[in-house]
C-alpha cells in the first residue's frame, strides 16, 4: 500500500520517483484554452503558423475545446501580459474566432516544490 499524505508521501516520492525536488516552487508556463461552438480554423492556423502545437478536440457542451502549447517566460504575469498584447493585435479573422469563444482561459503552470516561493 502506498502512503497517501504528509511527510511519508514526500519521502516515498524522493526515494522512488525520478524527480528532482527543489526547495522552492517555480513558474513553468501558461497555456491558452478556448471553448467554442465555432470552427475557429483561423485561430488554429494562426497559432500553428507561429510554430505552436494546437490541439482541437470535440467537447461538450461546446462543440470544440482548443488549447495551445505551453508558453514559457520569466513569470505568469509577464507571459499573460504578452499574450493579452498579442490578442489585441490579432488579425481580424483570428480575433473574431477568439471573441466568439464561449470560454477563453489562461492556465498558469507551476512546479510545486517542498516550500512555496514568497514574493
Amino acid at each position: 500500500m502506498l502512503p497517501l499524505a504528509g511527510a511519508t508521501t514526500l519521502s516515498f516520492a524522493k526515494k522512488f520517483l525520478p524527480v528532482e525536488f527543489t526547495k522552492k516552487s517555480s513558474f513553468i508556463s501558461v497555456e491558452i484554452a478556448i471553448k467554442t461552438n465555432h470552427d475557429s480554423k483561423s485561430f488554429v492556423d494562426w497559432f500553428e503558423g507561429l510554430d505552436n502545437y494546437v490541439n482541437k478536440i470535440k467537447y461538450h457542451p461546446q462543440k470544440w475545446h482548443i488549447y495551445c502549447d505551453p508558453i514559457g517566460g520569466a513569470n505568469a504575469d509577464e507571459v499573460i501580459l504578452k499574450l493579452c498584447e498579442m490578442i489585441e493585435g490579432l488579425p481580424p479573422e483570428v480575433r473574431m474566432d477568439w471573441d466568439m469563444a464561449t470560454h477563453r482561459e489562461f492556465y498558469a503552470g507551476y512546479y510545486v516544490g517542498e516550500q512555496p516561493t514568497v514574493a
